[in-house]
This record gives structure tokens, C-alpha cells and sequence, in this order.
């Protein structure tokens, strides 16, 4: 009986990220594949998982949004993550976020 919860529990959490992150498209192929192994997903009652921006009055940028500031491409800001010039400040889900704050400070240097 524990399994069959814990199987259940790792299937709400797949699901609400699903929902949450990915595309319509992608959700109904993974949706499909989950028919095909004979699990109801109707029957299962999905627990929200909080994926809001961080609570405080800092404001956060996305990807894009740093991007805009620098007159860079994402492949040049990747870049710059992989070699730990300018790191996310947090994740929302698995986007990164970087604070205002950190980038007017990194502009300034």
C-alpha cells in the first residue's frame, strides 16, 4: 500500500510540473504515454506545487529580460552562466531568475 502512495504522490508532483512549465503540446504527449501504461489521470488529485515569483519587494528578470538590458543573445547569457560570470539568483520551477539589483550592480562593474 505505501508503493502504490508514493507512486501516486511522484505522479501529482509530474503532473503539476507538466502543468505548470511545459507546453500544450508536450503535456499531451506525456498525457497520452501515461493512458498507453493504463494510469487514470483523471481519478488522480493533483497538489499544487507554489511556482509564484520569490515574496519580496526585489524585483526579478527573466532570461529575456536580462538579455534586453545587455543587447545580448540567450546563447551569450548561457555562457556566461557556464562560466560563472552572472548566475541566477533563484529558479521559479526550473527558470532562472536574476535580481534587478544583481544585474544594475553587474552593469556598473
Amino acid at each position: 500500500m505505501e508503493k502504490s502512495k508514493n507512486i501516486e504522490l511522484k505522479t501529482n508532483l509530474l503532473l503539476d510540473f507538466v502543468m505548470n512549465n511545459l507546453s500544450e503540446k508536450l503535456f499531451m504527449r506525456i498525457w497520452n504515454k501515461f493512458e498507453e501504461a493504463g494510469l487514470n489521470l483523471n481519478q488522480i488529485n493533483v497538489n499544487h506545487i507554489d511556482v509564484s515569483e520569490p515574496k519580496t519587494d526585489e524585483e526579478y528578470l527573466t532570461r529575456k529580460e536580462v538579455c534586453k538590458l545587455f543587447k545580448i543573445k540567450l546563447t551569450t547569457l548561457d555562457s556566461w552562466k557556464r562560466k560563472k560570470h552572472l548566475l541566477p539568483d533563484t529558479y521559479i520551477g526550473i527558470s532562472p531568475r536574476y535580481r534587478k539589483s544583481s544585474i544594475l550592480k553587474y552593469l556598473n562593474k
